[in-house]
């Protein structure tokens, strides 16, 4: 897949939240720094926007709060993805699986 990207076989984007999981990161070092950047750098950046914020409230309304606080950024970049009918690539089905996404293993 990171080859189709590169090569513009494959379009991928990723949302600001992700960057913002990425370097919450407690052992973050430089070199991951960089590394996160080549990469994601490479895909097209995908700012919150407020159509998405209020879509990922609805969903996390209807969850029990013991789940909605902790699914808040999961939430934000599901509700991204499905304003732009994208889909979701990621190993977390569990959590991603709550909201009405289409969800894709990497």
């Amino acid at each position: 897949m990171w080859s189709d990207i590169q090569n513009g076989h494959f379009r991928a984007a990723v949302s600001s939240v992700t960057y913002l999981e990425l370097w919450m990161g407690p052992h973050l070092d430089r070199e991951e720094e960089l590394f996160y950047e080549g990469v994601l750098d490479l895909e097209d950046q995908v700012h919150l926007s407020t159509v998405a914020a209020k879509l990922a409230g609805a969903w996390l309304r209807t969850l029990r709060p013991e789940f909605s606080e902790r699914l808040v950024r999961d939430a934000l970049i599901a509700a991204s993805a499905f304003e732009r009918g994208e889909a979701v690539y990621t190993a977390n089905r569990r959590d991603f699986g709550r909201f009405p996404i289409e969800i894709r293993n990497y």
